[in-house]
């Protein structure tokens, strides 16, 4: 710590001096520094550790774009990004939890049952009854005390768990992938597109198999955080209203204005460099994690209408193989208690479609997650972003709820994870640009792709279009192929449908086709 401090405050008295390249040195020195600690903390305790370590960062990008150095920017930019990520896929074993120790297993079996205390104490402290009840069984603002109790020891017992995962080893050095390396990750007719704000200004870099290029946006934090804040409000009130309701028409049309103010600040500058890309890599950054790029709007079409669209947390994800694996598919369907009526008939038709095992409400349980990957994993279930805990986000099971933290503990080494619950794509994102959510557990997992969604999502539209989906990938379309081609075809049918019903779900990770497959066939919508 004081060598980054001091690091940190020697860079800012030269760049104050006017010595940008002793100033470098320095930042560049506490940046090390940042990485060095950051790789031997706990998944749980790194976040908190990156909140306030974003400062050297920002000073050297500046410095580095006042000089023209786009190049060396990008560098510093998917160091400090990648090394999160990829420091989690080079040490899984560290986020196992041991099961062969004696102490692992007590720990495991408090937090059992603190997840089913907290289960009871979270709905008496939000509802004022249980179901079937005429009193609650505890006044809500004692279960609201307990709870907060209940998720600290929570919290520390799961510390405690990956501190125990960590052993006396240390960690094995992460990849730090260069330019090239990312650009030899994209295929010619794809642009990636990365974002980088100090929290005002924003700019993008955009990188195609040749060159890379810097822009800085006219759109400014201050002014497209409300535009954002406001599209998520417009979605949740068509939400509210029904895809059916007229009243979602003229909501239909503030989303698209929405959609548009957002292109115009993060996306007309590029548009002479992305209007031949079939596909769009796109890096956010910071508040731009919330963003749902496949609704920004050019005046005429989505965005999702003019290109393939995938979402990825660090370029140097795109320097890892895809996981190849043997054909077929492990199917979960859970109702939770009937409030999800359609889930039985999604994974009925997906059934049809992919060769493999299917599990239903009772037999739909976490231990089925043990099996060994196959090609698909399809998760048909009630879920909830918690935005005040994203750590304690879940997935409803038969025999509980699933949380990120036991997502690590399996091998989810899948072709592609699909998440098809409620909010299965938020994450809360943190200023070391650390992503807290169920997303982050699949794919520290190891999984290839994810397909999640970004908000609430009605389950007789999604058992609807994702047979759509799958038919496109079995066609031999990309993942990003056939996500596409399902928004295409639903705007095709209904051009003023509401984007709430129609673009919650979004691709992040590996963008090609299943192992064994022919990328470019054309799409199976009949």
């Amino acid at each position: 710590p004081l060598r980054y401090k001091a690091h940190l405050l020697l860079g800012e008295l030269e760049e104050g001096r006017g010595r940008p390249h002793r100033a470098r040195r320095h930042y560049q020195a506490a940046l090390a520094a940042v990485r060095r600690q950051q790789k031997d903390l706990t998944i749980t305790l790194s976040p908190d550790f990156l909140e306030d370590k974003s400062g050297p960062l920002h000073a050297l990008l500046r410095l580095e774009l006042a000089a023209g150095r786009a190049e060396a920017a990008f560098a510093a930019l998917e160091r400090y990004k990648s090394q999160i990520l990829l420091t989690h896929l080079t040490n899984r074993e560290r986020l196992v939890w041991p099961q062969e120790d004696a102490s692992v297993r007590a720990l495991s079996a408090e937090l059992t049952r603190l997840r089913e205390e907290h289960r009871l104490l979270y709905r008496l402290s939000s509802e004022a009854r249980l179901p079937g009840q005429e009193e609650p069984q505890i006044d809500p603002s004692e279960a609201g005390r307990r709870l907060q109790a209940c998720e600290k020891r929570m919290r520390a017992v799961t510390e405690q768990l990956y501190l125990r995962s960590m052993g006396d080893g240390g960690s094995h050095p992460a990849p730090n992938p260069t330019l090239a390396e990312i650009q030899q990750g994209l295929r010619p007719g794809d642009r990636l597109l990365e974002y980088v704000t100090d929290g005002d200004r924003i700019w993008l870099f955009v990188v195609d198999p040749d060159r890379i290029e810097v822009l800085q946006l006219p759109g400014r934090i201050e002014t497209v955080q409300p535009l954002v804040e406001n599209l998520y409000f417009n979605l949740q009130f068509a939400l509210q209203l029904g895809v059916e309701e007229a009243a979602t028409a003229g909501l239909s049309r503030e989303a698209m204005g929405l959609g548009q103010a957002l292109y115009d600040a993060l996306l007309a500058p590029a548009a002479p460099h992305i209007a031949a890309a079939e596909r769009l890599v796109v890096v956010p950054y910071g508040l731009l994690h919330y963003l749902p790029f496949n609704l920004l709007h050019d005046g005429k079409r989505y965005l999702i209408e003019r290109h393939e669209l995938l979402l990825l947390p660090a370029a140097g994800l795109l320097t890892r193989p895809a996981p190849a694996r043997p054909p077929g598919a492990l199917i979960l369907a859970h109702s939770a208690g009937g409030r999800l009526p359609q889930v039985e008939r999604e994974a009925a038709a997906l059934k049809d479609l992919l060769p493999g095992r299917l599990y239903v409400e009772k037999d739909a349980g976490r231990g089925r997650l043990a099996a060994p990957p196959v090609q698909i994993l399809h998760i048909a279930a009630h879920g909830e972003h918690r935005l005040d805990r994203p750590d304690l986000s879940y997935i409803q099971l038969a025999d509980g709820q699933l949380y990120g933290d036991d997502l690590l503990q399996h091998d989810l080494s899948y072709e592609l994870v699909v998440l098809s619950a409620c909010e299965t794509g938020q994450a809360a994102v943190r200023r070391g640009e650390e992503l807290i959510g169920l997303g982050r557990g699949v794919l520290n997992a190891g999984a290839g792709a994810l397909l999640a969604s970004l908000w609430p999502v009605d389950d007789r539209a999604t058992a609807g279009w994702m047979p759509l989906f799958y038919r496109g990938l079995e066609a031999g379309r990309s993942k990003a192929a056939a996500l596409r081609a399902v928004q295409q075809h639903i705007l095709a049918g209904d051009p003023g449908r509401h984007p709430a019903f129609w673009g919650a779900f979004q691709l992040i990770g590996d963008a090609g086709p299943l192992s064994g497959g022919r990328e470019g066939a054309p799409p199976a919508l009949a």
